[in-house]
């Protein structure tokens, strides 16, 4: 089939983009939409098959595939969504925007029609950033959610079904999840606020205990992990959420480093030793450091003058000597192995391969 040229405006200037007949269109872009389905979706979770049925035309749009312009006065981003849109790194923006340079922008933006002439974003938010910066038109398709809890549950399972989150990332959208999934069975309350709302009935407070429990094994299997990993999970993501807002922002765009176990430390404690915002820097004065791929020279300022005790951002790490390490352990342990009988070898072996777990553990989950 032949192909026509079509033109993306650009104020004024006219950039010929790869295109079909106009016919085609509606079905060139919903492909699009599988192959970014494909590619970036994992084939668990909500959102990943709420993605494909779009792209297979199996959900009901509100009208068809329109194109508008980065200045519709209709579109925005909501204030209780920006949580759930992390930040491109430089060499992921730089890639994004020159394939739309390229190509124009493939993918429909999904919005959220919240009323007649309020329209939120619920993917495509880098795509439209892009669009707005090269002033280019793009494609959208309009849909609809009963409120604003089940556009974040959409959102929320749409970044876990991503394949591109760092870890520590995904910890966070999990602990998140099973934050909510926990709340909405009123299990943000303390004890003592459980026993008055169960009339301290103790078996009802059991039956919550037991509902609370299985959320937490749910998500550990729909995620393939422990059911303590979301507990840690969702202490990390209190903990972020603890975090001063500047201290926060950074570290969700990727400026900021943090040693994951410093920011689970303070979830878990954010209601007593924490619950003072001054207690939460003191805390963390020291454990920052910068992300120089991502920082900005107004960063680097940022972490000399408000958290002036925290290591120079350009200060290198301590050069690791592997083989002195190594002489200095192997040491340890056969002073250690000395006094070991014959009849604890499997259980010192035993101890040693959790050792070396625990350490892999550890050094993965360092941000």
């Amino acid at each position: 089939m032949a192909k026509k040229k079509i033109q993306v405006r650009r104020r004024g200037v006219e950039r010929p983009v790869r295109s079909t007949a106009p016919k085609a269109v509606e079905t060139a872009t919903q492909q699009a939409v599988a192959e970014s389905a494909s590619e970036h979706i994992s084939p668990t979770g909500n959102a990943g098959k709420m993605l494909r049925e779009i792209a297979q035309g199996r959900k009901e749009y509100i009208g068809g595939i329109g194109f508008t312009t980065s200045d519709d006065p209709r579109i925005s981003i909501h204030p209780e969504l920006r949580h759930f849109i992390p930040k491109l790194t430089r060499q992921e923006k730089a890639k994004l925007r020159e394939s739309i340079l390229r190509d124009g922008c493939r993918d429909a933006i999904l919005l959220w029609r919240a009323g007649e002439d309020e329209w939120f974003i619920v993917d495509g938010h880098n795509r439209y950033a892009i669009c707005h910066e090269l002033d280019l038109e793009f494609p959208y398709r309009l849909t609809d959610f009963s409120g604003l809890p089940e556009a974040k549950s959409f959102m929320l399972d749409l970044q876990l079904g991503k394949r591109n989150l760092v870890k520590w990332q995904v910890s966070y959208f999990r602990g998140m999840k099973y934050v909510q999934s926990k709340n909405q069975h009123g299990g943000h309350r303390t004890s003592s606020e459980q026993n008055v709302h169960l009339g301290n009935n103790a078996d009802e407070a059991s039956e919550q205990n037991v509902h609370l429990k299985k959320v937490s094994e749910r998500l550990a299997e729909e995620f393939g992990v422990s059911h303590m990993t979301i507990q840690r999970d969702a202490r990390f993501y209190q903990g972020v959420e603890a975090l001063p807002k500047d201290v926060r922002e950074r570290l969700m765009n990727r400026v900021v480093r943090i040693n994951k176990q410093f920011v689970e430390q303070v979830g878990a404690k954010r209601n007593d030793r924490f619950a003072d915002p001054n207690e939460v820097m003191d805390y963390l004065k020291g454990k920052l450091s910068l992300d120089e791929e991502n920082a900005t020279e107004k960063d680097r300022e940022w972490i000399k003058e408000y958290l002036p005790d925290a290591a120079p951002a350009t200060s290198p790490r301590p050069e690791f000597d592997a083989k002195e390490f190594k002489k200095k352990e192997l040491a340890k342990c056969r002073k250690m192995i000395k006094n070991i009988s014959s009849d604890d070898k499997e259980s010192v072996l035993k101890i040693y391969q959790d050792i070396v777990s625990i350490i892999k553990k550890e050094i993965s989950e360092n941000i």
